[in-house]
């Protein structure tokens, strides 16, 4: 057991899921407190059937709170998951230049890295989307309040608390489920956040140790940002014919023999 809650553990810091839910065994949990609730409303008088319509009542509207709660904090998480997705987005496409200059070890690190954040984003913001779906809420009808006299005033109560009862465990139930959804955005938030904080550190390491040799010396011998490489220009050899030119100063080269010459670099036309 231990190691199922270990391993689960770790699963969920690299990719969160919903825990997975027993619908029968809910459901018969639901009957079994609608049916003993009907047992106990069939002992109660006018004065205590009334009472305990108020206090569901009371349970009714707090589960519709809790859903309007539940829905602001998945809200959030989708307007914060968006502006963070926009920033990893730019920081991403920037990284090519940023690597350059760097071993494969450390890229690959920056890699994973990045691509583990942007998962975990796109997790939370999934199932924050998911839990703001659309759901089937039950809600009280006007033939709920409007009274038939034909039936006695004891039944109509009874009858109206099994309907209270349902609607609190259907309105409990669907919120349940977007609370789910919304404990697996929590937790890819959480990942983020994390896998922010190393992505920041590596970076920081990064500026520190500087480019790798190699890398720099391909940088030096480079020209300016967008030109081609310098190229050190052959030499050729011209001869010069003998008793020609002018007379031979001391340290000269004699007839016949060649001088070495660059050859001309070459020059870009303008257009």
């Amino acid at each position: 057991m231990m190691r199922k809650d270990r391993m689960g553990w770790v699963f969920d810091r690299v990719f969160p899921r919903l825990q997975p839910s027993v619908s029968a065994q809910e459901q018969e949990k639901d009957d079994k407190e609608l049916n003993d609730c009907r047992n106990r409303a069939e002992a109660l008088d006018i004065d205590d059937l009334e009472k305990s319509i108020a206090s569901i009542e009371v349970l009714v509207e707090g589960e519709d709170d809790r859903r309007k709660g539940i829905d602001t904090r998945l809200s959030t998480i989708v307007g914060l998951g968006s502006i963070a997705g926009s920033i990893v987005i730019g920081a991403t496409l920037a990284q090519p230049a940023t690597l350059a200059g760097h071993g494969l070890a450390m890229r690959f690190l920056l890699g994973v890295l990045i691509f583990y954040i942007t998962l975990q984003l796109c997790l939370a913001v999934f199932w924050a989307i998911r839990g703001l779906n659309r759901r089937n809420y039950s809600a009280l009808t006007p033939g709920d309040f409007l009274p038939d006299l034909e039936i006695p005033i004891r039944r109509r109560l009874r009858d109206r608390l099994a309907t209270l009862v349902e609607l609190l465990q259907h309105n409990r139930s669907t919120n349940n489920e977007k609370m789910g959804a919304m404990a697996v955005a929590h937790q890819a938030s959480q990942n983020f956040i994390v896998g922010l904080g190393c992505l920041s550190l590596v970076g920081v390491v990064m500026f520190l140790i500087g480019p790798s040799g190699t890398a720099a010396a391909v940088g030096q011998s480079r020209g300016p940002a967008g030109s081609p490489p310098m190229v050190q220009a052959p030499v050729r050899h011209v001869p010069i014919p003998a008793g020609s030119g002018p007379a031979i100063a001391p340290g000269q080269p004699r007839s016949g023999t060649s001088v070495p010459v660059a050859a001309p670099s070459p020059v870009s036309k303008k257009r």
